[in-house]
């Protein structure tokens, strides 16, 4: 009997390659609240854009919310495969604001940060700190800490 609390479908990115896929494993409209995939990458972005316009549409037609459950560099920031000091804009931001379908997502979340050898956002002095900023700041994104809540004046 909880009315605050959302739950999300996420599966990893990999191998969606349609609709049937994504819901491969779903447990019903009647469980889940937002549709969501967990996508971690190198430098090409097109699978990510691919796969969350695939989700996007699955909310869009449940009437779901459109999430980016998990996302990050594969293997983290530390990826020596990666471009880091432009990932966040060239490579995430910048490939989901040019499809009309993924700018559609309600949040993305990043994943965590467990220690300085295995991390998904950069800390100060890191190389990608400056391009994360700069993603920060975009038109586009908003934090939580920009959102204004309405108190609850159910009570």
């Amino acid at each position: 009997k909880l009315d605050n609390l959302l739950v999300a479908f996420s599966p990893g990115a990999s191998g969606i390659e349609s609709e049937a896929d994504y819901f491969f494993r779903y447990p019903g409209d009647d469980v889940v609240d937002v549709l969501g995939l967990d996508h971690y990458y190198e430098n090409d972005a097109s699978e990510l854009v691919r796969t969350v316009e695939i989700a996007v549409a699955a909310a869009e037609h449940r009437g779901k919310i459109p999430a980016l459950t998990e996302f990050g560099v594969k293997r983290g920031l530390s990826n020596p495969l990666v471009d880091v000091e432009h990932w966040f804009t060239r490579n995430f931001l910048y490939p989901l604001a040019a499809s009309p379908k993924a700018r559609g997502l309600s949040y993305a979340l990043a994943w965590r940060n467990a220690n300085t050898e295995h991390f998904f956002v950069p800390y100060p002095g890191h190389a990608a700190a400056r391009d994360f900023q700069a993603f920060c700041a975009a038109p586009q994104i908003v934090l939580e800490g920009q959102i204004r809540w309405l108190p609850n004046t159910e009570d």
